[in-house]
């Protein structure tokens, strides 16, 4: 009975046959990179010192760091080039080998701070949801015009609102209230941060 062919990892720190790129990452250029060709599918070349470049279909060469620390291999993405420089690359690329150096686990306070960012992209969006959602001043006057504008509303007294009405409270409310509490920066006031002082002041100055 056969046994089944177990595929062997490959290793990340090995260069492999004909690669073209410099054993040193410090002689890494930028005509170096330019010259990687894309294939149909993507392809890792390992430089030296644990840096790797993976060539994807779209051109895009990422740059991986791997290392070993407390005994397990670890990848971490450095960034990717064209969108950052080689410069820039190289210089985070030295300061991940710095702290791997020091004892620190990069790939894992990488992924810290991934979570951290999108933990605090979460609470903008569901702030921005929030505000989106929120009865304002304007929301609560173009509701009200809607309402008294309908030929079917009825006031207080159980009559339709005349065309005057109507006129009359639209050329308040478009002219006097929106205006009064529309915000610097755009959009209106909370309703909820209406005061009834604020109210009386307005009324004061009218």
């Amino acid at each position: 009975m056969s046994k089944k062919a177990v595929k062997k990892e490959e290793n990340p720190f090995k260069r492999g046959e004909n690669n073209p790129l410099p054993p040193d990452p410090h002689d890494l250029k930028d005509k170096h990179l330019q010259n990687l060709k894309p294939q149909d599918k993507q392809y890792d070349l390992t430089v030296g010192k644990g840096l790797i470049l993976r060539v994807r279909p779209t051109g895009n060469i990422s740059f991986r760091y791997a290392y070993h620390i407390n005994g397990r291999a670890r990848v971490v993405t450095v960034g990717s080039y064209p969108k950052n420089s080689l410069a820039v690359l190289r210089a985070k690329y030295q300061l991940m080998v710095d702290d791997v150096d020091s004892g620190k686990d990069v790939a894992s306070a990488a992924l810290a701070e991934k979570e951290a960012q999108r933990s605090e992209a979460n609470k903008v969006r569901a702030e921005k949801r929030k505000k989106a959602d929120a009865l304002t001043v304007e929301k609560l006057a173009m509701l009200y015009l809607a309402h008294i504008e309908d030929p079917d509303s009825e006031n207080s007294r159980g009559r339709p609102y005349s065309p005057q009405t109507v006129r009359g409270y639209k050329n308040h409310l478009l002219n006097h209230i929106i205006p009064e509490y529309r915000l610097e920066g755009g959009g209106s006031t909370l309703i909820e941060d209406v005061k009834r002082k604020d109210v009386k002041v307005w009324l004061k100055k009218k």
